[in-house]
């Protein structure tokens, strides 16, 4: 292990300056993005479990508010894609890239992606407006109108996201955790609640227009309100992150690109966003297919929504999309480094998977419970769809991973058509189980809980599969650490499942009898959180998860976790403990010696062309 301790010393930044270790090049930034936006998301979570019950009782007490809100929209997205095509994941491509080789550059594709979305939006909403008022009133349809002209008011400037995606395509994690939770759970969500009573207020008082679809409006308008303040904050963090660079929020509304630019980024948003044109048409089909085949689809709809984003939760621990950091690497000819990423994301997407699976399965237990002590028993349908949601959820990072090495490594042709006929299966089969055998009709619910979240699953098995294939034989072969990656964490899960159906029987259900649901639910989070926080990392790490290099990508990753480092600190402290007390550490490392020197190799040449751009780049100075 000589080599690896010396690549490690050569590599290591100063790990007392956590502005150094964000500006390095390394698998640590996207896995510390998650560990500093960890103390945010246990807020969002505990927010959700004891206050969402309670708010959705009171401001969303009909599904069908937010599943007419969700028809307009799915109604206009093929629309809505088309024009987006001219921008189509741009930032994640070239920006990263550019950042490194000319950072000057970098500033023209932001501005082009500006000026981009803010005429075409005008585009949109103008459009849209003209369809809404004059054709919508003589279909069905006419219930809408005021839902579709609200609707499409986000198109215009279409530009209010750019500074936060340009943070995470700069891989400034830290930047966009503390962006996204206040603009997620704190102004938006303020303004979302405020607008949805204001309009159930309306409704109820105006017949006309009822209390569901006065829900349905207030959401709506809350919703766009937020995305100007989200916008404000972003460009703010922009300017503080960029400073060093010489390099404003205000300069991004400068027109510094040429023609040859605007084809680059329309080329390849084309490629790229064919197979999302194609996506959107697909799903303007299957949503025509269920409204005209299944009952009450947009009731059933919000249901299954609500379960999946329950059973989703068992991809919150994932390390953020590797898109940018895939196209840093590779485009500038570093394979081995790039091997590396694709080796330690899969490894996290599966020891955070078995973080959580076990934590979801037991949520799914107390459920039903949960829902009538919060009153939401208009929602215990959504029950049913739970595992078959679960089962659509799994496999989701390991999918979004497949399309991001293909757009990080430059492949959006191959990614097109694999996409497109993945499309193609996609209406097949839904096609298959609800017109051609009809199994909606003869089965029921028993049958909707499955097909709506899953019918179309073996389309996106097919293309997930080929991707990574195509990428193991043409790109940059994959390695697996099979002990790492497999036998350890899935044993790990194990355990803590065990550990949690203990919790369940001789915690929970006990103190529920004796002091009520509100209490039970109350102390077994805490014990569920410290079993997660402080006793699944520490089994890994005795089952032999972590060597060297990935534990030293722990420790970086702990320095710069922020607000979260309190307790993320006494993690890697608690994992490192056990690793050195474990016989199984090191026992399968990971060769990460060319990838550590591929990263400084990087690094270095980010360095010089910051320096060489930097005065080109300070025009203020002239003004």
């Amino acid at each position: 292990m000589e080599t690896k301790e010396s690549s490690e010393t050569r590599a290591a930044p100063d790990e007392n300056s956590t502005e150094k270790l964000w500006d390095a090049i390394g698998f640590h930034k996207p896995l510390a993005g998650f560990w500093y936006n960890l103390i945010f998301s246990l807020i969002s979570m505990i927010l959700g479990l004891f206050i969402s019950g309670v708010i959705d009782n009171i401001f969303y007490p009909y599904p069908e508010s937010n599943g007419y809100r969700g028809l307009a929209g799915g109604i206009f997205g093929l629309l809505f894609t088309i024009f987006d095509l001219g921008t189509h994941m741009t930032m994640d491509r070239f920006i990263a890239e550019a950042r490194i080789k000319n950072p000057g550059r970098m500033l023209n594709y932001i501005q082009y992606f500006i000026w981009y979305q803010c005429w075409t939006g005008l585009i949109q909403t103008t459009l849209i407006s003209i369809y809404a008022l004059y054709i919508v009133p003589t279909t069905s349809l006419s219930y809408g109108i005021w839902i579709m002209l609200i609707v499409c008011t986000y198109q215009y400037p279409g530009y209010l996201g750019v500074f936060g995606g340009v943070l995470g395509s700069l891989q400034m994690y830290n930047k966009t955790a503390v962006l996204g939770f206040i603009t997620g759970e704190g102004f938006q969500k303020l303004t979302e609640l405020s607008f949805v009573f204001m309009g159930r207020m309306w409704g109820m008082a105006n017949p006309a227009v009822g209390e569901i679809m006065g829900i349905a409006f207030g959401a709506c308008i809350g919703v766009y309100i937020d995305d100007f303040f989200a916008m404000w904050l972003s460009a703010w963090f922009f300017s503080k992150a960029m400073k060093k660079d010489g390099i404003r929020a205000r300069d991004c509304f400068r027109i510094g690109f040429g023609w040859d630019l605007i084809k680059e980024c329309i080329v390849f948003g084309v490629k790229t966003g064919a197979w999302s044109l194609i996506g959107v048409f697909t799903g303007q089909v299957l949503l025509w297919i269920n409204i005209i085949f299944i009952p009450q689809y947009a009731t059933f709809s919000a249901l299954c929504g609500l379960a999946s984003g329950i059973s989703g939760f068992v991809n919150w621990g994932g390390v953020s999309a590797p898109t940018p950091l895939i196209a840093e690497a590779f485009l500038n000819g570093k394979k081995k480094l790039t091997q590396y990423y694709f080796t330690q994301s899969l490894r996290y997407i599966v020891i955070f998977q078995m973080l959580f699976l076990p934590s979801i399965i037991t949520v799914y237990f107390v459920l039903g419970k949960f829902f009538v002590a919060f009153s939401m028993e208009n929602y215990l349908l959504a029950l049913p769809f739970f595992f078959s949601t679960l089962i659509r959820n799994f496999q989701q990072p390991y999918t979004s991973f497949a399309d991001s090495i293909q757009l990080g490594t430059n492949h959006p042709t191959f990614l097109m058509w694999l996409r497109g006929s993945e499309e193609l299966l996609k209406i097949f089969f839904q096609m298959l189980w609800i017109v051609w055998l009809e199994l909606p009709a003869k089965y029921g619910l028993p049958a909707l809980v499955w097909i709506i979240p899953c019918g179309e699953y073996p389309a996106i098995l097919y293309k997930t599969i080929l991707s990574y294939l195509f990428t193991h034989k043409k790109v940059v072969k994959i390695k697996i650490a099979s002990w790492q990656t497999l036998v350890a964490p899935i044993a790990s899960g194990a355990i803590m499942f065990g550990l949690l159906s203990l919790v369940l029987n001789f915690v929970f259900n006990p103190v529920e009898k004796v002091a009520g649901f509100y209490v039970s639910i109350g102390i077994t989070l805490v014990i569920l959180l410290l079993l997660l926080l402080f006793g699944y990392l520490p089994i890994t790490a005795f089952l032999g998860a972590w060597d060297t290099n990935s534990l030293r990508d722990f420790k970086h990753a702990a320095l710069m976790s922020g607000p979260s480092k309190w307790f993320v600190w006494p993690m890697y402290k608690a994992t490192e403990k056990a690793c050195m007390k474990s016989k199984m550490f090191n026992k399968f490392p990971l060769d990460a010696e060319e990838a550590v020197i591929e990263a400084r190799e990087l690094l270095a040449l980010k360095e010089a062309n910051i320096a060489k751009t930097l005065p080109k780049r300070s025009w203020e100075k002239h003004e």
